[in-house]
């Protein structure tokens, strides 16, 4: 086959050849956990913003450690043509937003937060970089590859990456940080509330603005919930309105404190406001 090279991107993909992620590791020889590890990193990277779709080895080459990886659905022709909805595509900028900005320097914990770097994103950035850490020489070559041509080039050096592992140990660290923030007149709903007005616990809402998953949520007040409770028959068919503290945990939302009720209205009537 001839040598692939770089070309301008167009704007689709060849979805009659396989679109790859081709990750080539030059230098000293890795151990089992190192490739366990890696190959870990990138799935879960992978997984955490395409939903439904597995990533498969289509390769893996003697001498230098070279693997190539696939979508499950790209392999059976359902992937995205289109470049930027392409799963592998965004696998690629996700992991090239990350190096960039530890490669240059450690960024503030509000940039981090902003490119959805996670305590779990700085693990996998990490693992990823481990084997080419170990020696100045070695080499990390990732490129999205489609009807033999490259179409987005990516590279580190051993010295790079040991630079840049270090930045992400001081960030873990960073994003460790407990903190909070506030929103006011926040609509919310229920995902699940337990009958005891005197306490809290094992409730869960909604809080669409920013979380698509049910979050802890606490009361400033004993009558907060009870005036939630005993004001509807049926909690679950309901919006509520509150000024609240969310509470972060490893920089995304854990806890939500109801710190005062503001308004309600049932859920049929909020989405004909939304319309």
């Amino acid at each position: 086959m001839a040598e692939l090279q770089p070309q301008r991107e167009p704007e689709r993909f060849n979805m009659e050849k396989p679109v790859l992620l081709t990750i080539k590791y030059e230098g000293e020889v890795f151990t089992a956990d190192e490739v366990a590890n890696l190959l870990k990193a990138y799935t879960d990277q992978y997984s955490r913003y395409i939903d439904d779709e597995l990533l498969i080895i289509n390769d893996i080459k003697k001498g230098s450690l070279e693997i190539s990886l696939q979508e499950i659905l790209n392999y059976i022709g359902a992937a995205a043509p289109i470049i930027a909805e392409n799963g592998i595509y965004k696998l690629y900028q996700d992991l090239k937003t990350a190096f960039d900005l530890f490669r240059e320097r450690l960024p503030t914990k509000e940039e981090a937060i902003n490119n959805n770097i996670t305590q779990q994103k700085c693990n996998n950035v990490a693992n990823i970089l481990q084997p080419v850490s170990k020696d100045n020489s070695n080499q990390l070559n990732l490129s999205v590859v489609n009807d033999n041509s490259i179409h987005v080039h990516l590279n580190v050096n051993g010295n790079q990456a040991s630079t840049m592992i270090n930045r992400v140990k001081e960030m873990k660290k960073i994003l460790a940080e407990k903190t909070s923030f506030t929103l006011q007149n926040e609509p919310f709903r229920y995902h699940q509330i337990r009958k005891s007005i005197k306490t809290g616990t094992g409730d869960r809402i909604f809080v669409e603005s920013i979380s698509n998953k049910p979050l802890k949520v606490k009361y400033d007040n004993v009558s907060i919930k009870e005036d939630i409770v005993e004001s509807n028959e049926n909690t679950f068919n309901f919006i509520f309105f509150a000024n609240m503290t969310v509470q972060l945990k490893e920089d995304l939302p854990d806890t939500i404190i109801i710190n005062e009720l503001s308004d309600q209205m049932t859920i049929n009537e909020f989405t004909q406001t939304q319309t």
